[in-house]
């Protein structure tokens, strides 16, 4: 059967369960034949009543199309989640401001991926030291994971310094929220004072000058760490590197806040100080004890 062929059988379908046209076929049973007259009464009739069906069709078809396009819309609509990754060499700084104000910034050998969604905006630290200026956003927590711990704040600025032994989260305006992923143990850390997660231990609240900076502005501070800890910062400042301290003398506590213009300098006084001694190979700085 030809398409023409399907069509008008179609057609003729149709027109056969047409009440008007049976009605036709009655008359015209009775009467023997149709006149003129009937036959285009009847036609005009069969026209209004395909007409009226595509009609319907249109508009059962045109809510449908509305309903589709409007949720074709609302997803539109909804910004899909987006990751970005910032990340600074050795002996480099950088600033990120991202798109709702807040401001971040990198210490060097840092890197960090952040990710904003409607209804969330969320950073993950993934090595080195950030600084962070939060823009306040009650409908979009801020979010930071570094290493095992979480900080969630709304609107606050704050430093984490995550270090292979340990995480230090500094406050300096405002407040954050500060746990450990696994222990779900939660404390407030408000401005001047600064918390430390090992493994999922958070320490005592320590306190500190928060109108002080410290790595941004040439210094750093050693309370609480270890001189293989301080060795982890001062490789973020470039230079030739440093070697990971032996084992026993890594794990000598350092304390003071120093200036580290020349951090080969700054090694061998506090080698004076810590019983160590700063030598230096083609390729690195190594730390002995005496």
């Amino acid at each position: 059967m030809t398409a023409n062929q399907q069509t008008a059988s179609q057609h003729g379908s149709s027109l056969i369960d047409d009440p008007a046209f049976k009605e036709a076929l009655s008359r015209s049973a009775a009467k023997g034949r149709l006149s003129n007259d009937e036959i285009r009464e009847r036609r005009a009739g069969r026209r209004r009543f395909v007409t009226a069906g595509i009609a319907g069709l249109l508009v059962l078809g045109g809510v449908g199309l509305y309903h589709s396009q409007s949720d074709i819309f609302a997803q539109i609509g909804r910004s899909a989640p987006q990751t970005r990754e910032y990340s600074t060499q050795p002996g480099e700084m950088k600033e990120i401001v991202t798109e709702d104000g807040t401001m971040i910034r990198l210490n060097g050998a840092s890197r960090i991926a952040l990710t904003f969604a409607d209804d969330r905006r969320h950073a993950r630290l993934i090595t080195g030291q950030a600084h962070f200026d939060v823009r306040r956003d009650e409908d979009r927590p801020f979010t930071v994971r570094a290493g095992q711990s979480e900080t969630r704040v709304l609107g606050t600025a704050f430093d984490i310094n995550l270090m292979k032994s340990q995480v230090v989260l500094s406050v300096y305006r405002g407040g954050v929220r500060f746990d450990s992923v696994d222990a779900n143990q939660p404390v407030v850390v408000t401005a001047g004072w600064r918390r430390r997660l090992n493994g999922n231990r958070i320490s005592a609240p320590e306190s500190f000058d928060s109108g002080q900076r410290d790595w941004d502005k040439g210094w750093v501070n050693t309370a609480g760490i270890t001189l293989a800890d301080l060795v982890e910062v001062l490789n973020r400042g470039g230079g030739k590197p440093i070697a990971a301290p032996p084992a026993e003398l890594g794990q000598s506590e350092i304390s003071g806040r120093f200036r580290i213009d020349d951090s080969r300098q700054f090694l061998s006084s506090l080698g004076e100080a810590y019983g160590f001694r700063v030598r230096e190979t083609d390729s690195t700085v190594v730390l002995e004890a005496r």
